[in-house]
């Protein structure tokens, strides 16, 4: 009877050591009994770093009793809920070292861990490492505000996969309009980070947008933009001139900022802007400092005139343009002179044309960007001392008096050129009775022309919509002129022979102007 007992004792002991053993293996395996009677170890619990979007898992390693190593490590990625994710390749299989990088991690929270390795046998999972968070990509812009098409806006995008090539959108990652862009460097370096240069495309609806960028991987990152493209008002008209003090020219249908007036007579062009303060205008032509009795005064619906005869000489024909600036697309300002180059400033784009009118004794000069120098309304073969260049946030003076005089005070209206609104350009003369200038982007209602002609000083040229038949307006004290800008096309305007038009050869710049209610 004892034997009995004894026997079932050594059996039961037996098969609760069996169990135990193979509680320690998660895998039954097919080696040896000594191999088999080995207890598989735990792993340790990983540490981890991120950069980017590489994700770099590290462990020490685990030992088997006695000091054996194991063959390797099986490694795991557990979102904070705990659901095993797919790894990606570098870290998966068995990992023979104590360390690995998964590349290309999606964005979100992640924990790690890992499982001991021998043969076909695992020992315990580890603990989960710490959260280490990877951060999404993102596309960020310098600015959200667009008020002018085409415009190209910079930027950066951050977190992208590296090695991608990166396309853009606008509005919907996979079907909307593809915009022209570019990254830089290119294609996204390791730290994901390349800095961004994208346009957006003239007829963009107002409204709010999206810019997508897409990575040839599969990153996608928006950032949102506005746009609000009303731009510059443009009007004009005619009156004729009574001699009487204090007239009020109206039906403009704004307040104006600027407006310009020139007498069908041997009297100068004259401006007003915003920024002259009492009764104070500013002749186009002439070194000439700003005088009363003009345009006196910028009104609700037009403007005031006195008496003087080049606003209004009695019987003579005045032709007036009228300016309303906008945000972003025309600015008025003034500065004071300094003697010594300069730069103005805070404008918040880069101006295509610039206007200056000294307060004092010095020429009224323009530069539009195609220019190669500052040149005067009235004949002049320019100067390199005056506006010197147009900049990203404003324009540069050197010291020249028209423009830079130390103590004396300049206003100036700078224009952003839009292609809905504002066009500048150049052509070369042919010498022809009637030539077209083409490609302006729409039928100007305000056109400014002057040569960019070095040897030979040329006049400069405008002519508003309120101009009829051929004639157009000289800036000097001279009456309207038939072959000059002799006509305002749908998609620019015609030119006459005159040698302020369209001499053979020589190269003529251009701005014209829209309204844009």
């Amino acid at each position: 009877m004892w034997r009995a007992v004894v026997a079932v004792s050594i059996a039961v002991a037996a098969l609760t050591l069996a169990s135990a053993a193979l509680a320690s293996w998660q895998t039954p395996g097919s080696g040896s009994g000594y191999v088999k009677s080995k207890t598989m170890p735990t792993g340790n619990t990983p540490s981890t770093s991120v950069s980017n979007r590489k994700v770099t898992v590290s462990w020490s390693a685990s030992t088997l009793p006695g000091g054996g190593a194991v063959d390797g490590y099986l490694v795991k990625r557990y979102n904070t809920g705990g659901s095993q994710q797919t790894i990606g390749a570098n870290c998966s299989g068995t990992i023979t070292g104590l360390t690995c990088t998964e590349n290309a991690v999606p964005s979100g929270s992640w924990k790690y861990t890992v499982t001991p390795v021998l043969a076909n046998w695992l020992g315990t999972e580890s603990a989960m490492s710490s959260t280490v968070t990877v951060a999404s990509p993102a596309l960020t812009l310098d600015s959200s505000t667009v008020s002018c098409l085409p415009t190209t806006l910079t930027g950066q995008i951050t977190n992208f996969i590296d090695g991608q090539t990166v396309t853009f959108r606008l509005d919907d990652p996979t079907s909307g309009t593809v915009l022209s862009g570019s990254i830089s460097p290119s294609p996204v370096p390791s730290n994901g980070t390349s800095s961004v240069s994208v346009t957006i495309p003239a007829g963009t609806s107002n409204g709010s947008h999206t810019v997508y960028a897409i990575g040839s991987q599969g990153d996608v990152a928006g950032a949102s933009i506005t746009v609000g493209t009303q731009g510059i008002r443009v009007a004009s008209g005619s009156y004729t001139g009574t001699s009487g003090d204090n007239r009020n020219i109206s039906g403009v249908g704004f307040q104006p900022d600027a407006v310009i007036i020139k007498g069908n007579a041997a009297q100068v062009a004259v401006m007003r802007t915003s920024t002259m303060s009492g009764d104070a205008t500013k002749p186009l032509s002439g070194a000439t400092a700003l005088n009363t009795d003009r345009i006196q005064a910028l009104q609700s619906d037009g403007f005031q005139v006195g008496t003087n005869a080049q606003v209004n000489l009695l019987g003579t024909t005045y032709y007036w343009t009228a300016l309303k600036a906008r945000s972003g697309h025309m600015t008025l300002g003034s500065y004071t002179g300094t003697g010594a180059n300069r730069s103005i400033t805070g404008l918040g784009y880069s101006p295509e044309y610039v206007m200056i009118l000294s307060a004092s004794a010095n020429n009224a000069v323009q530069r539009m960007s195609a220019m190669s120098r500052t040149y005067r309304f009235d004949a002049h073969t320019g100067i390199t001392t005056g506006i010197t260049s147009l900049d990203s946030d404003g324009f540069s003076l050197g010291t020249d008096t028209q423009v830079n005089a130390n103590g004396t005070t300049y206003h100036y209206a700078a224009f952003n050129q839009c292609s809905a609104e504002m066009n500048t350009s150049s052509y070369t003369g042919d010498g022809t009775s009637s030539r077209s200038v083409s490609g302006v982007g729409f039928q100007p209602d305000y056109v400014i022309v002057h040569a960019n002609d070095t040897v030979t000083a040329r006049t400069g040229l405008h002519r508003p919509t309120a101009v009829s038949g051929t004639s157009s307006l000289n800036f000097n004290a001279a009456s309207n002129i038939s072959n000059g800008i002799t006509g305002l096309q749908s998609d620019g305007f015609l030119v006459g022979n005159n040698a302020a038009s369209n001499t053979s050869g020589v190269t003529y710049d251009y701005v014209a102007f829209k309204d844009d209610p």
